[in-house]
């Protein structure tokens, strides 16, 4: 697979054993390896972490019960190129991180940049994200970029902002992948993305920018508009609300994928009308009901459109 997906949970092993004995069994199954993990309080711990691996960019999500954990330099895999990491808190609450006679205490806004072959610890845990990446990924930044290493970075950068949101693109169950090309693509807008994310400046920066950056708020679009179609306001003024861009930027953006934002939004409206009209559990709704709730709010204007586009009327495409 090009794109590699797996998850581990503490339900997994032996679920019919009581907290205590699961929590050990799992632990001595699954977290010896790659990092030691203990409990802060007697609550059942629970525990699911995500994993994501394209080439040697690996990427995991955990989410679960607050804990403490460390990773010593036996549990470091032996390799020829430096890793490192950026890690993103995600809850609510800070945690405490260490690494190398440095503590941070890492909230919810500043991402943390780290080395990924050295022995570290954190307490307070329970919701993040994390990365690491070899150092060769950076190219000749990767020199200015260690002066950074054990710092938080500003949460606030655009770049910063659309890395965290594109990891959790990168985490959807369903990516897993045998298409190489697009398992590059992604990398190589991960790849930009953290570029810009340590402050590359010059040839670097605007070559990041050309791909990294714009994939993330092309793939950030895109989102927003799946969400957000059936909604009869749903408008590009709102999706430049909700992304900080202009309408202008989003409707070029967007073109440059080959379709405008009112046809992206047609389709998707147009594409859910379909499916629920051959459903027979929707026999009992109207056409104009139907059209309604996938975000139409002119019936003749949807007909005409439904028309055109799959060659028959809605009634003639009910299941019932």
């Amino acid at each position: 697979m090009a794109i590699q997906k797996f998850t581990i949970s503490t339900g997994q092993p032996s679920a019919h054993l009581y907290d205590e004995a699961r929590f050990r069994l799992w632990q001595e199954t699954y977290c010896g390896r790659i990092e030691d993990i203990k409990r802060l309080t007697s609550d059942p711990f629970v525990g699911r972490w995500s994993f994501t691996r394209i080439r040697d960019f690996g990427m995991c999500r955990f989410r679960g019960t607050p804990h403490a954990g460390q990773r010593e330099a036996h549990q470091i895999p032996a390799a020829g190129d430096e890793k490192l990491s950026i890690g993103f808190n995600l809850a609510q609450t800070a945690h405490r991180f260490s690494q190398l006679g440095r503590e941070h205490t890492v909230p919810d806004t500043q991402p943390l940049f780290y080395r990924a072959d050295e022995a570290y610890q954190y307490v307070g845990a329970s919701d993040y994200v994390v990365m690491a990446f070899p150092k060769r990924m950076l190219g000749a930044f990767g020199s200015r970029a260690e002066a950074l290493l054990g710092r938080p970075l500003d949460g606030d950068l655009p770049a910063l902002r659309h890395l965290r949101r594109y990891l959790s693109l990168l985490d959807e169950p369903d990516l897993a992948t045998a298409d190489q090309a697009l398992a590059d693509h992604m990398l190589d807008t991960v790849e930009d993305l953290i570029v810009l994310s340590l402050g590359a400046s010059g040839d670097a920066a605007d070559m990041a920018r050309m791909r990294g950056l714009r994939a993330a708020r092309y793939a950030e679009i895109g989102g927003l508009i799946a969400r957000g179609f059936a909604d009869p306001g749903f408008s590009v003024q709102r999706v430049a609300v909700t992304t900080g861009l202009s309408p202008s930027y989003i409707q070029k953006l967007l073109s440059e994928g080959g379709h405008s934002f009112t046809e992206r939004v047609l389709e998707l409206r147009l594409k859910k009308a379909r499916d629920m009209l051959a459903d027979p559990r929707n026999d009992a709704l109207k056409v104009s009901e139907i059209a309604l709730a996938c975000g139409f709010s002119d019936i003749s204007y949807f007909n005409r459109c439904f028309r055109r586009r799959f060659g028959a009327t809605p009634n003639e495409c009910r299941g019932g």
